[in-house]
């Protein structure tokens, strides 16, 4: 069994809500700004996704070994690009979150 963390990175863009983290399409919690959630999955193929509303990321894939794995998500609204809000908010809804593999041990 492999343990999968998500942790939610610490921005202002969303800072009062939560995001939904989903494995193989299904909810596996909510995240709140600066949150760590752990989800044990079976060995093998998985995609992460993050949602907020009618905003995601893109689904990141990833090979879970015994090992853990250790997943950031932070809004893409970060420096300059909050002058782009409405942008992701309308046109490129799936890039609204990232997802990032920060890390995974023992590999």
């Amino acid at each position: 069994m492999a343990t999968l963390s998500v942790r939610r990175d610490i921005g202002y863009a969303d800072k009062l809500r939560k995001y939904r983290i989903f494995v193989n399409d299904s909810e596996i919690g909510q995240l709140a700004e600066g949150a760590v959630l752990h989800q044990d999955v079976g060995e093998g193929p998985h995609t992460v996704e993050a949602r907020i509303d009618w905003c995601s990321s893109r689904p990141l894939k990833l090979d879970a070994l015994t090992s853990g794995h250790v997943v950031v998500v932070r809004s893409s609204l970060r420096g300059w690009r909050v002058v782009l809000a409405l942008w992701y908010l309308i046109f490129n809804r799936q890039d609204y979150l990232t997802l990032e593999l920060q890390s995974h041990s023992g590999v």
